[in-house]
């Protein structure tokens, strides 16, 4: 089990747990594992493959509580979390790298690094729909809605990109801000009412009531942060493509930038890719249960071990 306590004192934070799913880009694969925070440390458990594919970049859960898995040029795959069965449907344009369940819950949209974006139908699932794009940009990364407004990034690779607003129904970009470092993962977070955008070493936390702002951001040195999640407590959990989680606690404070966060980076996979997210429609309920088993499971563990302790105690005594 992977532990990493931070080294500079801070608040007492908000503990939680859960279970992340996540991806790896070689081999090509869905894989989950469990976290604990006490409020000041965080933990994870030990890796669980869920499914091997021909790609895998971005990943969200669907309402049905199945994965979506964008796998580039091969497709996007709808991936049954705990049997580890999938199934393909292609992406409506060159690929689906990067992927967004709509708020109606019965359509993702899917994109490049960037590129076209495809609308993808979840009820039933099957092949994409290419939707041309007008506008200041005509290729884009990530969606991320709030508001009742959606957003878009329209980044390259290392995480340099473009922020703005995007019509779904005109399909019209209209760029808030050019060339932003962070620009590339994008999250709504609903403890704030911000979004939450990653790439490169940063994380950037925006108003979308002032969205021509950078609310508050902070770097990361040594990381290449792709895609990211919370869990609605503030809680931020982030993964960079050289391996690492990284963990930001800011459920006191608000802000990503502020030095009482608690923040942690845990080695987790060496080709760890993108996250799944904990918020928004379909993952929600999947990350109660998983939270309770959590959760449960601590509790068993304590009470086997105290059962334990009493037993060895008695043994002695005799």
């Amino acid at each position: 089990m992977a532990v990493c306590t931070p080294a500079v004192a801070a608040p007492r934070g908000t503990p939680a747990s859960g279970e992340l799913s996540y991806t790896t880009f070689s081999p090509p694969a869905v894989k989950r594992l469990a976290f604990t925070y006490d409020g000041s440390t965080f933990r994870l458990g030990v890796r669980r493959l869920v499914a091997t594919l021909p790609a895998a970049d971005g990943i969200v859960f669907g309402p049905d509580g199945k994965l979506l898995v964008g796998g580039g040029a091969s497709g996007i795959f709808e991936v049954d979390p705990r049997a580890g069965a999938a199934q393909s449907a292609r992406p409506g344009g060159p690929g689906a790298w990067h992927v967004a369940v709509d708020p109606s819950g019965t359509k993702a949209w899917a994109a490049g690094i960037p590129g076209p974006l495809s609308l993808v139908p979840l009820d039933p699932f099957g092949n994409g729909v290419a939707r041309p794009l007008s506008g200041d940009d005509r290729s884009v990364t990530s969606i991320g809605f709030a508001r009742d407004k959606a957003f878009y990034t329209a980044s390259d690779p290392a995480g340099y990109g473009d922020f703005g607003l995007i019509d779904l129904e005109s399909f019209r970009t209209t760029r808030l801000m050019a060339q932003l470092r962070g620009a590339h993962g994008m999250t709504f977070d609903p403890s704030t009412g911000d979004l939450l955008l990653f790439g490169n070493t940063e994380i950037v936390q925006i108003d979308p009531a002032n969205p021509m702002v950078v609310a508050a951001s902070r770097s990361f040195p040594g990381l290449q942060l792709d895609q990211g999640t919370v869990d609605g407590k503030g809680h931020l959990f982030a993964a960079s493509n050289t391996g690492q989680l990284l963990f930001v606690d800011y459920s006191i404070t608000g802000h990503i930038d502020d030095s009482r966060d608690v923040v942690a980076q845990v080695p987790v996979d060496p080709n760890l890719d993108d996250l799944a997210p904990l918020t928004g429609p379909g993952p929600s309920e999947v990350h109660n249960n998983v939270s309770v088993l959590v959760a449960v499971g601590i509790v068993v563990g304590a009470i086997l071990v105290a059962l334990g302790v009493a037993l060895v105690v008695v043994r002695w005594r005799r």
